[in-house]
């Protein structure tokens, strides 16, 4: 892609801002984002992967590649999840050209003349140049024309497949542009979700690239990374710390120290050495403060104190360019969330359990005044076939015996996913008892009660992400003795992972998911409970 002026160059001369305090002025680069754009004009490399925080810049810089190959003549198709993100991409486009005339007059009008586009999905220009949008999940969008440019936009949301089932969007895009070989750029852009979304791959599989800084005190390189972050609370000065010597560095001198940064490859050797990788967080860029991230945690973290349990997950990705982390370290809680006695202000137990095939997994949990903590009283296992009853009064036998201070169970929570009739006959047959299915998707709430049939609803993705996120806090704690084998099942046998366009629990590889399935049923049983310890028939009506 070698042109007589670089990206940057190009960008300075033709693009101006269209919002904020500098409206109509030239565009001003961050030293950052020259080295990206360095490396789209300069390197052979076919993908540009970026892997960064909300609002830091990284989409300006997938615009000025686009306009340029454009104007010079090429073809460039821009990729988002959606077919409104793909409207809307094209909507920003516009918002540039009417911010920069000289750049418009590039572009025939869009209602008439030869080259007009005839839908919104695209951008064509005299010199033979054009920009199209295309939604990732529809392949004809995507594979209609060989392109010398491809953009995609907020690629951890894009679907596994498209609607046609001809494999990823991304695949699709990166064969629309072999015909040009070291020439071609497919750029990729988008905030993580978790490890495994498709952004996070494309990160760890290119050179890995981070941003360095010179530090004024020792002269050493550092890195800002918000565990160097001191003075989080509000009525304290943030300030990051070196690497190398320790001192901190407030707000005006990170500022400073942002113009010796560089980028620096983590792999000499990447997966795909034609992928150029790099990951920035809003404490890279100029555009945010110390002081506004360091609110956006707090804000997050009150925000999971009153039962959100992905708002520090999305600070992390949206503010810190980084993947949540879907489970808890079972080493870190094998040796710090145990306990030997459990505590006397146990207000309330509940149980869950896994309906099996040959077997009933079961978990109590003990709950503290305010439900702030929850103590796993005892959990095991009961052999038989759960569609005889004997099975059932084995099991009753089992829970019911006291497990507190003479506290028996106010609530059992049975999945009744598999063998739903044998389960609701066992359940109408005992005080206390309630037959649970989990539902998976977004807007299912945690705990409701559902139906005539008398069956709870436990919305799975909420659930586990409350229940992982509690044992990850410090707020879960297991008997003495549990094997690590039976944590690693209890505590982390499913994990949050990226999955045809969307987020969806899955069991862990290696491990039982079963107790698992038995302390997140076990946590929401309280939902069905009376306030206090007291015992109830449960009754269940017509939603």
């Amino acid at each position: 892609m070698a042109r007589r002026e670089s990206l940057s160059k190009w960008a300075r001369k033709h693009i101006r801002v269209t919002d904020g305090p500098d409206r109509g002025k030239p565009i001003r680069l961050e030293r950052w984002q020259k080295g990206v754009l360095d490396c789209i004009d300069r390197e052979p490399r076919t993908v540009i992967a970026l892997q960064m925080a909300a609002q830091c810049g990284k989409t300006t810089l997938a615009m000025i590649a686009a306009l340029r190959s454009a104007v010079a003549g090429s073809g460039t198709i821009w990729g988002t999840a959606t077919e409104t993100g793909a409207r809307d991409a094209g909507r920003r486009v516009d918002q540039v050209l009417e911010g920069n005339p000289e750049l418009a007059a590039a572009f025939p009008s869009p209602r008439s003349g030869p080259g007009a586009r005839a839908s919104w999905k695209d951008r064509r220009l005299d010199g033979g140049g054009w920009l199209a949008f295309a939604a990732a999940g529809s392949a004809s969008q995507l594979s209609s024309r060989t392109a010398q440019v491809a953009v995609c936009d907020e690629l951890s949301r894009w679907p596994g497949r498209t609607r046609s089932g001809e494999g990823s969007g991304f695949q699709l895009l990166r064969a629309r542009t072999l015909d040009y070989g070291q020439d071609a750029r497919i750029i990729a852009i988008s905030s993580p979700v978790v490890p495994t979304d498709q952004i996070c791959l494309q990160f760890k599989d290119g050179d890995r690239r981070i941003p360095v800084y010179r530090c004024p005190a020792c002269d050493g390189e550092t890195i800002y990374e918000w565990s160097l972050v001191v003075g989080r609370e509000a009525n304290e000065t943030p300030a990051i710390a070196c690497q190398q010597c320790g001192v901190l560095h407030a707000e005006r001198s990170r500022r400073a120290m942002l113009r010796t940064m560089r980028w620096v490859a983590q792999r000499t050797d990447p997966i795909d050495p034609d992928c150029a990788s790099f990951r920035l967080s809003r404490l890279d860029s100029a555009r945010s403060s110390l002081h506004q991230v360091c609110a956006e945690f707090r804000r997050a973290r009150l925000a999971a104190e009153r039962g959100d349990p992905r708002a520090v997950a999305a600070f992390r990705n949206l503010h810190l360019g980084e993947p949540a982390e879907t489970g808890a370290d079972i080493d870190v809680v094998y040796e710090r969330q145990r306990y030997r006695t459990i505590r006397a202000d146990i207000e309330q137990i509940c149980v869950g359990a896994d309906v099996q095939l040959d077997r009933i997994y079961w978990c109590s949990a003990a709950f503290t005044a305010g439900n702030q903590d929850i103590w796993i009283a005892d959990y095991g296992c009961v052999l038989g076939d759960p569609s005889e009853g004997e099975i059932w009064n084995v099991l009753e036998t089992t829970i019911n015996r006291p497990m507190h201070a003479g506290m028996r169970p106010t609530v059992v929570s049975i999945d009744c996913g598999f063998l739903t009739s044998h389960v609701r006959r066992a359940c109408a047959q005992r005080r206390g008892w309630l037959p649970v299915k989990g539902l998976s998707g977004e807007g299912v709430p945690i705990a409701r009660r559902i139906g005539a049939s008398g069956i709870a609803v436990v919305g799975r993705d909420d659930a586990n992400s409350t229940w992982t996120a509690r044992v990850a806090a410090n707020r879960a704690h297991f008997p003495e003795r549990i094997t690590r084998p039976e944590l690693a099942d209890m505590a982390g046998g499913e994990a949050l992972t990226a999955e045809a366009g969307g987020l969806r629990w899955r069991p862990v590889a290696g491990r039982s998911n079963h107790l698992f399935d038995s302390a997140v049923y076990a946590l929401h049983a309280r939902t069905f409970a009376p306030r206090t310890g007291g015992r109830r028939r449960i009754r269940l009506v017509a939603v």
